[in-house]
């Protein structure tokens, strides 16, 4: 489906249309919503009161889905340099389809302008973790805000992703990518990933053999103990392959050295565009 018939169906203005594709129309309305960000060699083109306005509603998006819904931010880098895009569990039921959307493709844009910078130009792929601990359905956007971000993602920075690490996939995501899997190319395997370090309830219940050592408490807890070790070694062997510890958060290893802790005032007001938030 074309940009035009996009904007004719979703009966979107021209001005939403201007602002969801960044890549064809203006990118610097994304980097240079905050002027404190930018490069002080960097060239402030100049924007019109129309534009103005554009990266007024920008702003307003991102404060509010990112501080208040979303937790989503640049933060360390793989070992050949490319950025890690950071995504937290959904935090509210709310979904603002336009500050959903424009959130999506801002920290797109910067985590590429990330990678080029860690990299000195030599990288311009990204890698990104999802943390699903906790999910809840009741969280989770419209499928069509979902399809749209994905297609406008998909649209403006095609083969920008070297890897996605899912942390912690709910029961059902495990189960349609264990169907899946035998089918997909090795690029796509390579591509999308899904480390497990916590066993839930709902997980042991499915086990038969954890239900037979049930009648016995110390084989129970011997089962448990090493199904979780094994689980945590495997979770830590796949973001071991992309991070160093140094590069990499407490909840996607246990001996991750950077902060947990996310700002989203910090991080949209005074970390500079092309760094990450450490």
């Amino acid at each position: 489906m074309t940009f035009f018939w996009y904007c004719v169906l979703s009966q979107f203005s021209l001005r939403n249309y201007f602002l969801l594709t960044p890549k064809e129309h203006n990118i610097d309305l994304f980097r240079s919503c905050y002027p404190i960000t930018v490069p002080a060699d960097y060239q402030q083109p100049h924007f019109t009161t129309e534009e103005e306005e554009i990266k007024a509603i920008i702003r307003a998006r991102l404060e509010s889905e990112l501080s208040t819904k979303q937790p989503f931010f640049v933060r360390g880098h793989d070992k050949e340099h490319r950025a890690v895009v950071v995504k937290m569990g959904r935090q509210s039921p709310e979904t603002d389809h336009d500050a959903f959307v424009t959130t999506h493709l801002y920290v797109a844009e910067r985590v590429i302008a990330c990678s080029e910078f860690l990299s000195r130009g030599r990288q311009e792929k990204v890698v990104a973790v999802m943390d699903f601990d906790g999910y809840s359905s009741s969280n989770a956007p419209p499928i069509m805000t979902l399809k749209k971000s994905l297609e406008l993602l998909q649209s403006n920075y095609p083969e920008r992703l070297k890897t996605a690490v899912i942390t912690e996939p709910a029961f059902w995501m495990k189960a349609l990518y264990n169907v899946i899997y035998p089918i997909m190319s090795i690029d796509t395997r390579e591509k999308i990933q899904m480390a497990y370090g916590k066993v839930r309830m709902i997980d042991l219940n499915n086990f038969l053999v954890c239900k037979i050592l049930l009648h016995d408490v110390s084989l129970t807890l011997l089962f448990l103990f090493l199904l979780f070790y094994a689980l945590w070694q495997a979770k830590r062997e796949i973001i071991c392959a992309h991070l160093e510890p140094n590069q990499a958060m407490p909840f996607m290893m246990p001996d991750g050295k950077l902060e947990s802790s996310f700002d989203a005032e910090v991080f949209l007001k005074t970390v500079p565009f092309y760094t990450p938030y450490q």
